[in-house]
């Protein structure tokens, strides 16, 4: 407290600061160009270097602050360093509420035995741990046993297979959706989905963090049926990240297609796909972004090349989505368009309303009550379009659910359409 008051009744241009007890590292390597000119910066220039040595092995480092005054004036602070023992990590240890392997969790952190102790890598393991979405929380520290170090962390999981339904209703019209999708396949912390869209698709996804980590393995069979067509796919993929936030992504794949025409005459063809992509993920607790980009390019007589771009931003309460789709071929057939419409684009429109070679639309929501306006703006065949309305979440024990209720441009009550989608975790 008396620094504190100290600082404010004689604010001066620049603080000298001077180290004590710091053997490891040099005070010149440990202050830099920092200056202190009020009580932040002191903090700043503490925790930077608490920063530096918790990072070099030395966890039990402690700074005391000392007030060096004249006259009443403040003339430097010296902080004293206690620089404590620097430790080996003999191994990592897990303590475990839930059904995760722990030799799972051991590949998965990525971490070295019998190393100095690292916050950052630390800190980066947990990260990694988090971003399965298995785990609600994530504690560490550091124990004794038998004169050797070990990092122990206690882990919480949360649920994590989900089953979601979800409906569209508009004007006499029906599209229903179902999935059932494991975050954790059997404790492995592989991931399972399985969807289906009403008379229109089948698909099986997985997805293998493990095998080959940090490397991310996925698999994805689809089947779109309609009336005189179906589309079958196969597709592989392996992800890997770039520093803390980056991702690239290769895809290989192969797609059937099969056209039943009106007399009976069977055509069809196999085609190979190859693809790159690319992802960007960042997220505080004021804001978060996340950016995807992907490109593939599918091998046929009329070869295709395929552009998609979903993003996500989050400031406070609000979410904005944009989107871009983007198709090129000399000739184009029935399952090289996008659909458009529908919750997972337009809400104001009823499911795959608009059939393009080229959009680019963004959804918005303000999520600050349980009720909460929306908006989605789209550029469809070089025309603006544009859909509104409100989202209802609730949120129980047994299930949560959302209703989303929206109008198209220009669309009366009776154009309006009904989204509801329920989520049970177990």
């Amino acid at each position: 407290m008396l620094l504190i008051l100290l600082l404010l009744q004689n604010p001066p241009a620049g603080i000298d600061i001077e180290l004590t007890g710091n053997i490891f590292f040099s005070s010149p390597y440990l202050l830099g160009d920092m200056v202190v000119k009020d009580r932040n910066d002191l903090e700043r220039v503490i925790a930077s270097i608490l920063d530096r040595y918790t990072d070099a092995g030395f966890p039990f480092c402690r700074i005391s602050p000392r007030i060096v005054t004249s006259d009443d004036t403040l003339k430097k602070i010296v902080l004293k360093i206690e620089e404590g023992k620097r430790i080996i990590i003999t191994d990592y240890l897990f303590k475990i509420q839930g059904k995760t392997s722990q030799k799972v969790l051991q590949k998965l952190i990525g971490l070295k035995k019998d190393t100095y102790f690292s916050t950052k890598k630390i800190e980066s393991a947990k990260r990694r741990l988090s971003k399965t979405g298995v785990f609600e929380e994530i504690n560490e520290d550091i124990v004794l046993r038998r004169e050797n170090y070990y990092v122990l962390f206690d882990i919480k999981e949360k649920k994590s297979d989900y089953l979601n339904a979800a409906g569209t209703f508009a004007e006499g019209l029906f599209d229903f959706s179902a999935s059932i999708y494991s975050l954790n396949l059997l404790g492995t912390l592989r991931r399972l989905q399985f969807l289906y869209e009403y008379k229109k698709l089948f698909s099986l996804k997985f997805t293998d963090p493990i095998l080959l980590h940090p490397e991310i393995l996925g698999a994805d069979f689809s089947l779109w049926s309609y009336d005189t067509m179906r589309l079958v796919q196969i597709n592989g993929e392996i992800s890997a990240p770039l520093a803390n936030h980056f991702t690239i992504s290769l895809l290989s794949g192969i797609e059937m297609v099969t056209y039943n025409s009106s007399d009976s005459l069977l055509e069809d063809h196999t085609d190979n796909l190859i693809g790159v992509g690319a992802g960007f993920d960042f997220d505080k607790q004021l804001w978060s972004c996340e950016q995807k980009v992907r490109f593939n390019y599918l091998f046929r007589e009329n070869d295709r090349e395929n552009f998609e771009y979903d993003g996500a931003f989050r400031i406070k309460k609000l979410y904005l989505r944009p989107h871009y789709r983007l198709v090129k071929t000399d000739g184009f057939e029935f399952f090289d368009y996008y659909r458009l419409g529908g919750v997972k684009s337009l809400r104001g429109y009823f499911e795959e309303e608009f059939i393009v070679d080229e959009a680019f639309w963004f959804n918005l929501e303000y999520k600050f009550f349980f009720i909460y306006p929306l908006f989605d703006v789209g550029l469809i065949e070089d025309k603006i379009k544009y859909s509104y309305g409100c989202g209802i979440d609730a949120y129980s024990t047994f299930a949560d659910a959302s209703l989303i209720i929206a109008f198209p441009e220009q669309g009366t009550w009776r154009d309006g359409k009904v989204h509801l989608m329920l989520e049970k975790v177990f």
